[in-house]
């Protein structure tokens, strides 16, 4: 998506004509397009997205010698207007950057590739969903960030990306095709649905840990211990947060607000340490927000969430604010929708094989 906004993988090439003057097709080719959706122009296409670091060539992709190769990591089915998406390759040879050119699904391409540097590309990417979804990331691991500008349509599209090295090699391509999803919509999700409970599922040495929690519940408990003031003795303290109402409403124009509230103990560690024994000031209401844009996916049951914005009150405090701008948004969900008349169940995991929290709304 954007700075990620999600992933997508790929690589490149040409076609027949082309084969012996750019880069050779390869076998390995990933369609994950929805088959139902418009077939967008390449070189319509190829002005509206927005990739740092790169420079746009009007030619056909340089020829490979293949001295060098790389393979997509995670790759998805997934694209988001503004956010775009995000190419992520693993490769034991030191990248220096990649071609990337646009065709459609009939692979007729566009006029031109884009010429993309890792490095500049990438500088700041790092708080990118598509960053935070991966595990394992190592000095192998690249990812080039994709981005559209707010004129994008809705639709099927393919690229082919080459990556090269400092010393000129050049590997062969993939082609990947995807889909640029809807933003909100008159979407059964459209509304707003209050909270009804949380389950959280721990998955250790193949055991699941499951635990519910719904309005005035223990959402969770905290604790500690320090230095008492000038008496060589120490105090210890438990304090608990009990878990309030929430909601989240869904807006046809793509944007969604997520809430939840809690209450919970404050400790006075001034008055602890001087009186050598748990000091509690009056409770406090916790409430926080997250809001952002929505995509769901019907025929996948698929809903994703990008934050731009985090905050946090704590009392009439502001605990954080935390702003990101459009096309660099964090993945906040990426989760399965099941619907049940009233209710629905958003679930991020699969409660079996990872941690998982799922959540239940009811309108």
């Amino acid at each position: 998506m954007r700075t990620l906004t999600f992933s997508h993988k790929f690589l490149s090439c040409l076609l027949l004509l082309t084969l012996f003057i750019s880069c050779s097709k390869d076998d390995s080719d990933i369609n994950k397009a929805d088959p139902t959706a418009v077939n967008l122009d390449p070189n319509e296409l190829s002005e509206k997205v927005i990739i740092a670091g790169s420079s746009y060539i009007e030619t056909d992709l340089p020829t490979p010698n293949k001295q060098i190769s790389f393979n997509l990591i995670d790759n998805d089915d997934l694209a988001l207007p503004i956010e775009g998406f995000n190419i992520t390759i693993n490769s034991e040879n030191p990248i220096l950057g990649a071609y990337i050119q646009f065709s459609d699904n009939n692979d007729i391409k566009a006029k031109g590739y884009f010429d993309v540097n890792l490095q500049l590309n990438s500088f700041g990417k790092s708080n990118s969903p598509q960053v935070k979804k991966l595990k394992g990331l190592n000095n192998q691991t690249n990812i080039f960030d994709v981005d559209f500008n707010d004129n994008i349509k809705t639709g099927v599209f393919c690229y082919y990306i080459c990556v090269y090295d400092e010393a000129g090699n050049i590997s062969a391509p993939q082609k990947v095709c995807t889909t640029i999803q809807l933003l909100g919509g008159d979407s059964v999700l459209t509304n707003e649905w209050i909270f009804k409970k949380r389950e959280t599922f721990a998955i250790s040495d193949g055991i699941t840990e499951p635990f519910t929690y719904k309005v005035g519940d223990i959402a969770f408990s905290f604790g500690g211990s320090g230095d008492c003031t000038e008496t060589g003795l120490r105090y210890e303290y438990k304090g608990e947060n009990i878990q309030g109402d929430g909601k989240i409403i869904f807006n046809s124009d793509g944007t969604y607000l997520y809430e939840d509230n809690s209450t919970t103990d404050v400790l006075d560690y001034t008055a602890t340490r001087q009186q050598c024994t748990p000091i509690w000031l009056e409770k406090i209401n916790r409430k926080f927000q997250n809001s952002g844009v929505w995509s769901y996916i019907e025929g996948d049951n698929r809903l994703v969430l990008i934050s731009y914005r985090r905050f946090r009150l704590d009392g009439d405090e502001i605990a954080f604010d935390q702003m990101r701008e459009p096309g660099n948004g964090d993945l906040f969900w990426d989760a399965t929708v099941v619907l049940n008349g009233n209710e629905i169940l958003i679930k991020n995991g699969d409660g079996v094989t990872e941690d998982s929290l799922w959540y239940t709304y009811t309108k």
